[in-house]
């Protein structure tokens, strides 16, 4: 009698166990549906929408480049050097004062020989 009462149970929990399932299934179904679906009627405002963002790049870009074109031209009309000009001058600059500093080292050793000769004739 007991046996019959577990196999019972058993059988009533499998029963429910399978029903549960079979309504994940669907439910899981249902979903997978909805998503594609959703996805199908989003899909051409997403494209719509990166290709409206891709315009706007290119936009800005080009007013970018129109920009710096036309404050470039006022720069040289007005006679002011560019920024590439003078990081060239800077550049020049500093190649100078590296020559400048190494000439001078150079005559420093040179006064210091010709001192150190001459107070060893002295002596």
């Amino acid at each position: 009698m007991l046996e019959k009462q577990v196999d019972a149970i058993n059988e009533f929990a499998r029963t429910r166990l399978e029903t549960a399932q079979q309504a994940l299934t669907r439910v899981e179904d249902e979903l997978r549906r909805l998503v594609d679906e959703s996805m199908e009627r989003f899909e051409p405002g997403r494209e719509r929408l990166e290709s409206l963002l891709d315009r706007v790049r290119d936009s800005r870009e080009d007013l970018e480049d129109q920009v710096s074109e036309r404050v470039e031209r006022v720069v040289n009309a007005i006679g002011l050097p560019t920024a590439g000009q003078l990081e060239d001058l800077s550049d020049r600059v500093e190649k100078l004062a590296r020559k400048v500093n190494k000439l001078a080292t150079s005559a420093k050793a040179g006064t210091r020989k010709r001192t150190t000769k001459s107070q060893g004739a002295n002596a």
